[in-house]
């Protein structure tokens, strides 16, 4: 049997299955948790207590978490520590971790690929960064800077959006 994926939109369903996987795989976002008043902190019968002390009830519970570095906040973390995994994998591209001013990196890294060798093995294209030779940054304040770069972005995906259509041959 394949694992059984549940989202956030489907968890609380009442959905019996008569030849069940022994493997859910639950997908949701940590928020999702972490705030005082959410469906997941909620008293649920069909669960027998709340959706959040279902899950910390598992023996065998382990945790994926992708951008971790979201996770390090308080209320995230405290979340996590409520659901007491056996296992819990973060996955960054961003592992550091503030600590007042100053960005530290994480201590517990086990494997790192840089974008520098996924974009050597072909996994990713070169990202590029589209610049202004004749802009003076110091005339503008923060969200006429913010607005000019967006419009340049979204001027950028006209082109290329305009040069995929050349290319396919569409009007």
């Amino acid at each position: 049997m394949p694992p059984r994926v549940i989202t956030d939109e489907e968890y609380s369903s009442r959905n019996l299955y008569a030849f069940d996987t022994d493997i859910h795989i639950y997908i949701f976002n940590i928020d999702k948790f972490n705030k005082e008043n959410v469906n997941m902190r909620k008293e649920d019968e069909y669960f027998g207590g709340s959706f959040l002390q279902s899950l910390a009830d598992l023996d065998d519970l382990v945790l994926i978490m992708d951008e971790s570095h979201h996770y390090r906040a308080q209320k995230g973390a405290q979340a996590l520590d409520e659901l007491k995994p056996v296992l819990g994998l973060e996955l960054t591209a961003t592992p550091l971790v503030k600590a007042g001013t100053k960005q530290i990196p994480f201590k517990n890294v086990v494997y790192e690929y840089p974008l520098s060798k996924a974009i050597e093995d072909g996994y990713i294209r070169t990202p590029y960064a589209i610049t202004r030779s004749d802009i003076n940054f110091f005339r503008f304040g923060n969200e006429a800077l913010d607005k000019l770069m967006l419009q340049d972005g979204i001027a950028q995906h006209e082109k290329n959006k305009a040069g995929f259509r050349r290319i396919c041959f569409i009007p």
